[in-house]
């Protein structure tokens, strides 16, 4: 099928009631899992257990949020790789179409080219256990949120303290300079390390001020996450191409579609590297 007419075909979909899936495969095939289709020796629950559990321990550096749960855990482990008993689906017929035509086409015992296929799943929001407005997730995350500035805050706290600790020592260091107690070589030897440590501690100042600043604005309630994320659900269908851009875009900072997979950058949302590199940066003040 061409693209036009597959494109055709979509609009033609989705032009029913409700909200449509879409999954590529290069060949068609029956909608297995991927553990499923390697056909391991043992029970899939087994082996899931084991796999999930070898996961966890080493997913800590690569991963940037933890899981509220189990299906979130599964989640995060196939878009990290891991043969699940999931099955991805994607919300945008272009992505599967890619899916589907990404390899090569594989051919038959006869050599004949398999064709690939684009599946469609009509849903309802009753589908969706996890619907994305249910209270107690939005509660669990906006509660990470206020440890996040709660934690910050203690952080700057921290900070400040040991500038206001090392000013009030450079203080101190100077009297005894003026009192004639020390020599100009022993004044220089204490006063010198001190205000290149001070200098260091003012040079991250700014940036844990601006972040608690951010958290603070970002702080909202649940009502208002569920009211704005129902609100977007139930228009969404009638937004324009352009808005729904617009939208996204303020989302997500980049989407990279690699090979089998997309990985998705959330705007705002800090790499495990730079969650590092903060927490080296705040050690010294926190210490």
């Amino acid at each position: 099928m061409a693209l036009c007419e597959s494109i055709k075909q979509t609009e033609l979909a989705k032009n029913q009631k409700g909200d449509f899936l879409f999954r590529g495969q290069s060949t068609d095939e029956p909608l297995i899992p991927y553990i499923a289709r390697l056909k391991p020796k043992g029970k899939f629950k087994n082996i899931e257990r084991l796999l999930m559990a070898e996961f966890e321990r080493q997913r800590l550096p690569f991963t940037e949020f933890e899981p509220d749960n189990k299906w979130d855990r599964l989640a995060l482990a196939q878009h990290h790789g891991l043969p699940t008993r999931l099955l991805d689906w994607s919300y945008s017929a272009l992505a599967a179409l890619w899916f589907c035509v990404k390899s090569p086409p594989k051919k038959d015992d006869k050599g004949k080219k398999l064709d690939g296929v684009v599946w469609l799943l009509k849903t309802t929001k009753d589908d969706f256990i996890n619907f994305p407005t249910a209270r107690e997730q939005v509660a669990i995350r906006l509660n990470d949120a206020k440890k996040n500035l709660v934690d910050t805050e203690q952080a700057l706290s921290a900070l400040q303290r040991q500038i206001q600790k090392v000013r009030e020592d450079m203080k101190q260091n100077h009297q005894l300079f003026l009192d004639k107690l020390i020599t100009p070589q022993g004044f220089a030897n204490l006063y010198n390390p001190a205000e290149e440590r001070l200098n260091q501690l003012l040079d991250e100042l700014p940036k844990l001020e601006a972040d608690v600043a951010r958290l603070k604005v970002d702080q909202v309630s649940v009502e208002e996450v569920v009211f704005e994320a129902q609100h977007l659900y139930e228009q969404w269908p009638k937004l324009e191409v352009e808005k729904k851009r617009a939208i996204v875009e303020s989302i997500f900072e980049k989407v990279e579609i690699g090979e089998g997979k997309i990985n998705i950058t959330y705007s705002g949302l800090p790499s495990s590297e730079e969650l590092c590199k903060s927490q080296q940066q705040m050690a010294p003040a926190t210490g």
